[in-house]
C-alpha cells in the first residue's frame, strides 16, 4: 500500500495509507507499506507503534520508479540506512529500477531483505536471473546432518 504512483496519481494521502494498512491487519494481511525518503517520517507518523512492529517496508525512491536509471547502491544504501533509524528492526524490501544487473549488489546491502522488482519480472529470464543473484545472495541451510 501507499506505492508513490498510487500517491501521486490518487492523491493517497498518508491517513488513507495508514487506513488500508489498519484494514489488511484486521484480515490477517502482512502489509507492505510503500515508503519514500522526503516523507518517511510523515509516513510512519500515521501508523502506530503497532502497527510498525507489524508491516513490511518497501523503499523505492520516486525517482527510480518507472525509468531504466537506477541509484547507486551506495545511495539505497544511504536511504536504506535513514529508514532503519526511523523504524529499527522492520523488514526492508528495496524497489525501483531493478533488473539483473543490479540485483545481486543491491542484495548486498545491510539490513536488506529482499526486492521488489517491477518491469524487469515481465521478461522471464530476467526474472529468473534476479531470483537466482537473490537465491546465491542468502542461501537457505541445507538440511541438518544426524549423528
Amino acid at each position: 500500500v501507499g506505492h508513490s504512483e498510487r500517491r501521486r496519481w490518487f492523491h493517497e494521502t498518508h491517513q488513507e495509507v495508514a487506513n488500508k494498512v489498519r484494514e489488511a491487519m484486521a484480515v490477517g494481511i502482512t502489509p507492505i507499506v510503500c515508503i519514500d525518503q522526503p516523507y518517511a517520517r510523515a509516513q510512519f507518523a500515521a501508523l502506530s507503534d503497532h502497527e510498525l512492529s507489524n508491516i513490511i517496508v518497501g523503499y523505492g525512491p520516486a525517482e527510480a520508479v518507472g525509468v531504466d536509471i537506477a541509484p547507486s547502491p551506495q545511495r539505497v544504501q544511504q536511504g536504506i540506512g535513514r529508514i532503519q533509524a526511523m523504524v529499527p528492526g522492520t523488514t526492508l524490501l528495496y524497489g525501483g529500477s531493478v533488473h539483473g544487473k543490479n540485483a545481486a549488489e543491491y542484495m548486498k546491502i545491510p539490513g536488506l531483505s529482499g526486492l521488489m522488482v517491477a518491469t524487469a519480472s515481465l521478461g522471464p529470464e530476467e526474472f529468473a536471473g534476479i531470483c537466482q543473484q537473490v537465491a546465491e545472495s542468502c542461501p537457505l541451510p541445507g538440511p541438518e546432518t544426524g549423528p
